[in-house]
């Protein structure tokens, strides 16, 4: 099970690498969906990634609420973004092409947090889950949009028929990995 946000931090102000790469690898997911939603090319992604991560680890030790650290990183990229386009605009002699960031999209809405927060719970259930659950459970949600039975068969080495009940017993699985808000949130 990954450690909780301020224990990870702690470990980082104590200057421990290993604890730096796993804050940077928990949510580098994160902070990269930001720029990417503004369809922003892989370098400017990578600048605004490395831009937001220098700032973190410039403000890490004034951090008052490291419970909402995914906020934090979250309207910082935005801002990150809004700045990147606000330069390049002026470079180019154009209207900036990202919007202004208001008091409204300063903060993070409340559904991206969560969207997010759910999309994790789930990778790290799938992890523990392991085996042939997981794998079954990627190949048939996570790395595809139409999953195509055979090839998922055949790549595992199991019948296609076999599928829907295995699929059906390794979500049962999966869903006692999971939090028990995210299990009701989804029930309903």
């Amino acid at each position: 099970m990954h450690e909780g946000d301020a224990a990870l931090i702690e470990r980082c102000l104590g200057r421990d690498d290993a604890a730096w790469r796993e804050l940077v690898e928990k949510y580098k997911r994160l902070v990269y969906s930001i720029p990417r939603a503004y369809r922003l090319g892989d370098s400017a992604c990578d600048d605004i990634f490395q831009g937001v991560f220098s700032l973190l680890f410039q403000n890490l030790a004034s951090l008052r609420d490291t419970r909402t650290l995914a906020k934090w990183l979250m309207t910082t990229t935005r801002r990150e973004c809004w700045r990147l386009a606000q330069s390049d605009a002026r470079a180019a002699s154009r209207p900036a092409e990202l919007p202004t960031p208001d008091a409204a999209s300063d903060e993070p809405a409340p559904s991206d947090l969560e969207r997010w927060e759910r999309r994790v719970a789930v990778q790290q259930a799938l992890t523990q889950l392991g085996g042939q659950c997981e794998r079954l459970l990627r190949a048939l949600f996570v790395n595809t949009d139409h999953p195509n039975y055979a090839d998922i068969a055949a790549s595992l080495g199991i019948p296609a028929g076999s599928i829907g009940p295995t699929r059906a017993r390794c979500l049962a699985k999966l869903a006692s990995f999971l939090p028990s808000a995210l299990t009701e949130h989804t029930d309903g």
